[in-house]
């Protein structure tokens, strides 16, 4: 690759980290590979030229057609062979930028700036309390921590959860913008945790697989989730800012998409029990789906509106006896919306701070919105929902319902499914 070449990849993929001497450190890693093949004789050689051949024989007849995706280097860009997807000019630049935001490509340090507080907010005193009846935190019931000898600075806990479209996604976003910026609070973030496992090669189970591997999904997925939530905390509080962790997906959404047996047997396989789950967060705000009056930002792709609206009812349930939860609806529009589950929040940590409705316009959520990545809400919604099963004779019905609603919960289903 010439100096030229390595200035232009640099333009086209500029990462948050870069290895130290780059790209000499690189060099040297190809230039011992062929002192390998050196060493292997002739047979390397005709290994490697062999590997080459069909994989270019693959590519011509398959890939160069078929191909969805690109690799940070893209000898295929050198080559002057780009898959027929990326041919054109503004679909290759949309993949380039979807392999710069990608996190599993690179250290992101913006995002660790973008969630700290532009400046400190001094009316927060709140500190942890620890209950050690009430704790399942097994490293904190065993013994002094580290975590000990910290400030224990209270850190607000808010679960955003809802149904497909709802918004959630990009509520969190605007909220920690909004808050690092206007009030003074940083944000912690975790992953989701279903999205967290997909990316690391792990598949969601579906109503083929044996109720075995759908219990150790949940029982695996439940567990991530608390174990990042408190490392999450750990880290928050030892700060000593005043800070607030928002979790995208709550430890109890997974309860909306499995039939209360299993979901009962999991928990059992767990230290924890459902009023624990609940009690870990302040705050729950429930976006409701677009499904339900939100024709403007419904986006079809795998799930109905029927399913959607199904689903929705369900996480809905699973919350329902949390001492905070709340419902924002789409009556008013995506930017009310997201007004009032910032005023929930600012209510919360007991402030009310007037330079924050800037972040709500209802043109810029718009433009955030039709930009915005729907695949962790496809993972959450429609991918998990193929692990639901039937429940009182009616699939998809929210957990505990008595079957004197199935009629007027078929009719609306209905009436939604003739507008998809």
């Amino acid at each position: 690759m010439s100096c030229s070449r390595v200035s232009e990849l640099k333009e086209r993929y500029d990462p948050g980290f870069m290895t130290p001497y780059f790209p000499y450190v690189q060099y040297v890693g190809m230039s011992g590979q062929l002192v390998l093949l050196c060493f292997l004789g002739y047979e390397g050689l005709i290994a490697v030229a062999v590997f080459a051949f069909l994989g270019s024989v693959i590519y011509a007849l398959y890939g160069i057609r078929y191909a969805n995706f690109l690799g940070i280097i893209q000898p295929e860009y050198y080559l002057g062979l780009l898959p027929v997807k990326f041919q054109n000019r503004q679909k290759y630049e949309n993949e380039l930028k979807r392999i710069k935001a990608n996190p599993m490509h690179h250290l992101d340090e913006f995002l660790e700036k973008t969630y700290k507080a532009q400046f400190v907010n001094t009316s927060h005193t709140k500190k942890h309390e620890f209950n050690q009846n009430y704790s399942r935190d097994q490293s904190k019931l065993t013994g002094t921590t580290l975590s000990d000898l910290t400030s224990n600075s209270y850190v607000y806990r808010i679960c955003i959860t809802g149904g497909h479209h709802g918004g959630n996604h990009l509520a969190r976003q605007r909220f920690a913008k909004a808050l690092t910026e206007e009030v003074g609070f940083d944000v912690y973030a975790p992953p989701t945790m279903v999205q967290l496992f997909v990316n690391g090669g792990a598949s969601v189970p579906c109503e083929f697989d044996s109720k075995t591997n759908r219990m150790i999904w949940e029982e695996n997925v439940l567990k991530m989730q608390i174990e990042a939530e408190r490392s999450f905390l750990k880290i928050a509080e030892s700060s000593g800012r005043p800070s607030c962790l928002i979790v995208d997906r709550g430890s109890l959404d997974p309860k909306a998409y499995i039939d209360s047996e299993t979901w009962e047997t999991v928990v059992k396989h767990t230290a924890f029990d459902e009023q624990y789950l609940l009690d870990r967060y302040d705050l729950v705000l429930h976006f409701v789906t677009a499904a339900d009056g939100d024709a403007d930002h419904w986006v079809f792709d795998g799930q109905t509106k029927a399913q959607a609206l199904v689903d929705d009812r369900r996480l809905q349930e699973c919350y329902k006896n949390h001492h905070h939860h709340v419902i924002l609806g789409n009556e008013n529009g995506l930017a009310e919306k997201f007004k009032e589950g910032f005023n929930e929040i600012l209510g919360l940590i007991n402030l009310s701070c007037s330079g924050t409705e800037a972040y709500f316009h209802e043109q810029d959520l718009e433009e955030l919105n039709d930009s915005f990545d729907t695949q962790p809400e496809f993972l959450n919604a429609a991918g998990r929902r193929r692990m639901s099963l039937t429940l009182d004779g009616f699939a998809g019905l929210p957990i505990g319902t008595s079957t004197d609603s199935l009629p007027m919960l078929a009719a609306r289903m209905d009436s939604v499914e003739e507008q998809v």
